[in-house]
């Protein structure tokens, strides 16, 4: 017996690409996420263990190197590309949002700017 599958449901249009922090974005993986997420019309955050080497199809996005096992270091380096693309740090949400609530498998740190 053979059957067919119902007909799709009408295709979403895609939603717009925003602001996207890219870890990894020297080379690889990431590199080829910072590229699309350019392509599509977002704005790519680098960050890398290595500086990032500007290329065209980046266009201006702004980076950073900082090994991302430094707490510290990861928080500070993320808030100065937060700070140079304008987009909004996760201690000042955007108005129509709200906090999350943390996550059951890994709870806020004391005193973090990512603490909810």
């Amino acid at each position: 017996m053979t059957s067919t599958l119902p007909a799709p449901a009408t295709a979403r249009a895609p939603r717009p690409v925003g602001t996207v922090l890219v870890t990894g974005a020297a080379s690889g993986l990431g590199r080829a996420i910072a590229r699309a997420v350019a392509a599509a019309g977002g704005r790519p955050l680098l960050l890398d263990r290595v500086p990032v080497e500007p290329g065209p199809e980046l266009g201006d996005a702004p980076s950073t190197a900082v090994d991302l096992a430094d707490g510290r270091g990861s928080e500070a380096a993320i808030g100065e590309l937060l700070a140079a693309s304008g987009a909004s740090t996760p201690s000042s949400p955007r108005p129509e949002r709200t906090a999350a609530a943390p996550s059951p498998t890994s709870p806020p740190r004391s005193g973090s700017a990512w603490s909810a």
